[in-house]
């Protein structure tokens, strides 16, 4: 004999047991069974989302609190002037967080989707972000730079701060004063 128990909200523990009764009465409960329901699928924050030649930034968000162990980022590359639209899927697993860089080919369209896990298992894909690694590179140059400018140890995030700025840089004619 079965049951089929419906309408149970995402990523929730439940535990299931069983008794019998006949007209001597009701059975003592059975060992109780827990069940981990899967979570609901990210929504990736199209927003969020950035690119450069070499690389994407994919950031999404899971309903609820704690809604996800770890999640799965799963991508193709997507060829417009082929018989096929999505080529074989690849997937980063084991996140943590809500982002994730990916190293991905210059000048190409990919699709991103999203996954989350828990115990119970691997929800729905998110649904998808396109994006086409494509942009520009900037490089700050000391011979122009503002002196109130400076670029972070990440080698991308330029600062803009002028109570920091070091007196003891060299002087070019061609530095930007504004």
């Amino acid at each position: 004999m079965y049951h089929t128990v419906r309408d149970l909200k995402p990523n929730t523990v439940y535990e299931f047991w069983v008794t019998a009764s006949n007209s001597a009465g009701t059975s003592p409960g059975s060992d109780r069974a827990k069940h981990t329901t899967v979570p609901l699928a990210p929504t990736i924050k199209r927003k969020a989302v950035a690119s450069c030649p070499n690389a994407a930034l994919i950031e999404w968000e899971s309903e609820g609190r704690n809604s996800a162990d770890s999640y799965t980022v799963e991508f193709c590359k997507v060829c417009s002037s082929c018989d096929w639209t999505e080529s074989l899927t690849e997937s980063l697993t084991g996140i943590t967080s809500c982002k994730t860089i990916v190293d991905l080919e210059p000048n190409e369209n990919y699709l991103f989707y999203v996954r989350a896990l828990n115990e119970g298992g691997c929800s729905d894909r998110s649904s998808p972000v396109s994006i086409r690694t494509t942009g520009n590179r900037f490089y700050l140059m000391e011979q122009t730079a503002h002196l109130a400018l400076s670029l972070l140890e990440d080698g991308v995030t330029i600062v803009y701060n002028e109570d920091n700025v070091c007196v003891d840089s060299p002087n070019y004619d061609e530095r930007f004063t504004r």
